[in-house]
């Protein structure tokens, strides 16, 4: 979770500096249901309960959110670190797709942060890589970061949990994400 206090246009920007305000989400309870897992976490005021079923060819991983929200001036973001090096993530937009760039050579490759996606975007190296799926339009990054003496890729979703209305107005949502894993063949 993030703070959400951008220098314009409250609810609908974000600044680079929100990456120095995480805040973690505490995991309450991870318990096994059917065939899936089930992981219920809180932060500040809120809740998010994580269905995680994985498909029959075990190549997507599916994740279903519902979140209680609760919180004002912030923002939820769902990261995933990979170890996948790919130097751009092609994103799908309303007129098609583009390639953008993961690393930050340039500032005009460093205000291109955060980006918004229709339904997928797709992190890759030659002969793998990972789609990201998801139910509607979101914002994401995908960014080069050093972990552990390496350098690996984190992917970030934005959860629709901003509410531009009225600052005092509480909501729960529901959002839906797959990760699909892919070779060269798809």
């Amino acid at each position: 979770m993030h703070r959400d206090f951008p220098n314009a246009w409250d609810a609908w920007d974000v600044d680079a500096h929100y990456r120095g305000s995480a805040v973690d989400v505490t995991v309450v309870r991870a318990e096994r249901d059917g065939d899936a897992i089930v992981v219920r976490a809180t932060f500040g005021a809120s809740a998010i309960t994580q269905r995680l079923t994985l498909s029959d060819d075990g190549r997507t991983l599916h994740i279903d959110n519902e979140v209680d929200w609760r919180e004002t001036e912030k923002f939820l973001k769902l990261a995933f670190p990979l170890d996948v090096f790919g130097d751009q993530v092609i994103v799908e937009t309303q007129f098609g797709h583009h390639a953008r760039p993961t690393h930050t050579n340039t500032s005009w490759d460093a205000a291109r942060f955060e980006q918004h996606t229709q339904r997928w975007f797709v992190l890759g190296e030659p002969g793998f890589g990972v789609a990201f799926l998801n139910d509607s339009s979101y914002g994401f990054d995908a960014t080069r970061v050093e972990h552990d003496g390496r350098i690996v890729q984190v992917a970030r979703f934005s959860m629709p949990a901003r509410a531009p209305v009225s600052r005092s107005a509480y909501r729960s949502g529901r959002a839906a994400h797959a990760i699909r894993a892919r070779d060269r063949h798809g």
